[in-house]
């Protein structure tokens, strides 16, 4: 759960996120406030964290990011309203995902 935000992985590895958007934060790109969950594009995700205005997730092919960027967490220059950047494409060890009120850190098996 983030800030105002939530979104969890459904069985068949379908993300939904529900909550405040006013930064992209769940997902669809249209900055409207979602009291149901509503189905991102976003498949085959593995694990997700919410931060404060932002939302990370690792699906088949990354580890990506989306919502406020206040501290680069998704891109080089810091920037708001992301649609999902991919971080990296390096996932085959990543074992935990965290995602805090300003920041994103994950855990390998190294």
């Amino acid at each position: 759960a983030g800030n105002k935000h939530l979104c969890y992985i459904e069985s068949s590895g379908s993300l939904y996120c529900a909550g405040d958007n006013t930064y992209n934060q769940t997902g669809p790109g249209d900055y409207k406030y979602y009291t149901t969950f509503n189905e991102t594009e976003y498949k085959g995700v593995k694990m997700v964290a919410c931060g404060a205005r932002h939302t990370c997730f690792v699906d088949v092919t990354g580890l990506w990011c989306f919502g406020m960027d206040i501290s680069s967490v998704v891109a080089e220059t810091p920037q708001s309203n992301y649609t999902a950047t991919k971080i990296s494409s390096d996932i085959s060890k990543i074992v935990q995902l965290s995602v805090g009120w300003m920041q994103m850190c994950y855990l390998t098996s190294d």
